[in-house]
């Protein structure tokens, strides 16, 4: 059986980083001898996976298939491998940097959209191909609970990039609309505020089954690669509340799956058509094995 080591700077739960590499662990822990390969000492995601270990400088790894699952760090010199590929998480061709993250030509990179892949290209001038997010194949999801009021959930960390100002300014819009609301994030980080009630450390599974009772799972960030939440929401059948940005806009379709609102949300939203037309009935198909499959074919020249 070949071997694949993941190398991850960081972990967090509930982001984008952390659900890539649950989905791509399960699609592919039957088929490839999976390592997982972190700095984070915390021993949190031990459990997790059945090979897992800290990354140590002065060691030297050998392996098949070498990823680096980038997260703002250049992938370790001290790994051998016949296949290496850099995962790119976030546009990092559309965010305005006080110091651009260092990028190479020897590098293969995978973005997680298209749209990230040629956002790369354009800004850094380095090839980049594209796979689009793994997420969950067919699972088993209970049917919706009754609930009073408007239920919305988030799965995003609290910060200005991913819309917390935005998120505060449609809680004060809901508030004064006058409608019963509940609205619970999951997110490794845990805020203070008091507007969103905010959870962390959640299993997946049960937190699919959080996003499926919800009315809208919302993510307000002003930019993303791909933004696994909001493709797991339209899967599942739960309609989501964007920003009308690029990334969204071939996948959220106004009162069919969800809504598309403004970066400037003050006084924008049509409320009325949020709360009295949640879209239901939408079917979304799942990418999982078209995904698992293109994978296959990056790996299938491997040699030895």
């Amino acid at each position: 059986m070949k071997e694949i080591l993941i190398y991850v700077e960081y972990l967090r739960w509930v982001n984008g980083v952390y659900t890539w590499l649950m989905s791509f662990y399960n699609a592919f822990k039957d088929d490839y001898e999976i390592i997982i390969m972190t700095d984070d000492q915390s021993r949190r995601f031990m459990y997790q996976f059945e090979n897992f270990q800290f990354y140590d400088k002065t060691a030297t790894y050998v392996t098949d298939i070498f990823i680096n699952s980038y997260n703002w760090k250049p992938a370790p010199k001290n790994v051998k491998c016949k296949q290496s590929y850099t995962i790119l998480h976030c546009d990092y061709g559309g965010i305005d940097y006080k110091t651009p993250p260092s990028f190479y030509a020897n590098e293969h990179y995978i973005a997680v959209s298209r749209y990230a892949a040629e956002n790369f290209t354009r800004k850094f001038g380095l090839p980049c191909d594209y796979i689009e997010g793994l997420l969950i194949p067919k699972m088993q999801i209970k049917p919706k609970v009754p609930h009073q009021g408007l239920r919305l959930i988030s799965c995003t960390r609290l910060q200005p990039v991913k819309g917390s100002e935005r998120m505060k300014q449609l809680c004060d819009l809901l508030n004064n609309y006058g409608v019963e609301y509940v609205w619970d994030n999951y997110c490794d980080n845990m805020f203070r505020n008091n507007f969103i009630r905010c959870h962390n450390q959640v299993p997946q599974a049960e937190l699919f089954q959080y996003i499926a009772n919800a009315d809208y799972l919302v993510q307000l960030s002003e930019s993303e690669g791909y933004c696994r939440a909001v493709h797991e929401a339209l899967m599942i059948g739960t309609p989501a509340i964007v920003c009308d940005i690029p990334i969204f806009r071939d996948v959220v379709k106004n009162g069919v799956n969800g809504y598309r609102i403004p970066l400037d949300i003050k006084n924008t939203v049509n409320l009325d058509q949020i709360i009295q037309n949640i879209p239901k009935g939408f079917q979304i198909k799942s990418m999982f094995e078209d995904t698992k499959k293109a994978w296959e074919n990056m790996f299938k020249n491997i040699k030895g």
